[in-house]
């Protein structure tokens, strides 16, 4: 299955990287949301859907950090309430990741190419409610890993999993299946449909910048290019695997072949606020604006003391 027993033979060296990916992913996204909530008004459709995916990835790396101490322990000792909803909040975000995506490229597409017919229905309400159709949805195609998610083993040995129902074997694949086209085939396809055909009109027009369109649409579809790129380099690995397996094709090779696909997947959250940094100019500026509040205090006490 895409959800991987990493707390089974789990390695000093994979929890000191997922420990480390956990860590800048909760300071980079963490830092964007608090700086979106504090200093930035979520106006622009864009906007809004970035600061969701900072949710998103925040979210992740903490629950992250619940699977970095299964793999220093190689057992779960959380118990099984928390392995649900760690396992359920792991799909939820790589369901509600890609969803996000697929609307962004679109959104890329339409401003691009019909911007005319797009003013009017690129407002932020739309966009507010499309991102929380976004969480139902995902929510709701998460409701099956609630269901099956339990702790297997004794002592220490205890793994978080999945348990299907019986004939287990039916189920495991149809749930792969599924997953495999509901998290990554469908809206790749999408994805690339929109990028693709956005990208033989530019080709058509000469590009980006003598098509007329301004320096500041080419960064932001830049970035949800970006965004895509690191999307599925990151979760290529876990479903490779998932398709090997159902293939049968990949016995041999579960133990390394899982640990990189944690790692890779954790990885996601952890470069975004990487993308952020690079091409949302409102967010550099929202950062030195925090960092010169937050050394108010230190710079009056200078004053003061005379250094």
């Amino acid at each position: 299955m895409l959800l991987l027993d990493v707390s089974a033979g789990g390695s000093p060296t994979t929890a000191t990287i997922l420990a480390l990916l956990c860590l800048g992913g909760i300071v980079g996204n963490t830092a964007h949301v608090v700086l979106n909530l504090c200093y930035s008004d979520l106006k622009t459709v864009t906007a809004i859907f970035l600061f969701n995916q900072a949710v998103l990835d925040s979210i992740g790396a903490f629950t992250d950090v619940l699977r970095a101490v299964a793999v220093a322990t190689t057992g779960w000792p959380f118990g099984s309430l928390l392995c649900k909803l760690q396992l359920s909040i792991r799909y939820l975000i790589m369901l509600a990741r890609v969803y996000i995506l697929s609307i962004l490229s679109l959104d890329r597409y339409l401003v691009s190419h019909h911007r005319a017919c797009s003013r009017g229905i690129r407002t932020s309400g739309l966009a507010w409610a499309l991102s929380i159709l976004i969480w139902m949805l995902s929510f709701v195609l998460t409701t099956p890993v609630l269901l099956m998610a339990t702790t297997r083993g004794s002592g220490p040995g205890y793994v978080c999993t999945l348990s299907p129902p019986r004939p287990a074997w039916w189920w495991r694949d149809v749930w792969s299946w599924s997953t495999f086209g509901a998290a990554y085939l469908i809206p790749l396809l999408s994805i690339t449909a929109c990028h693709v055909v956005s990208a033989c009109k530019h080709f058509m027009r000469r590009g980006c910048q003598r098509s007329g369109h301004p320096s500041s649409l080419c960064r932001a579809t830049k970035f949800v290019l970006s965004a895509v790129v690191v999307y599925v380099l990151c979760w290529t690995p876990a479903f490779a695997l998932t398709f090997a397996q159902l293939m049968g094709m990949a016995q041999q090779h579960s133990a390394w072949g899982s640990r990189l696909a944690v790692l890779a997947a954790s990885a996601n959250g952890c470069v975004n606020p990487l993308l952020y940094a690079q091409y949302d100019r409102r967010f550099g500026h929202e950062a030195a604006r925090a960092v010169h509040a937050c050394g108010a205090p230190w710079r009056v006490w200078r004053a003061r003391s005379g250094l």
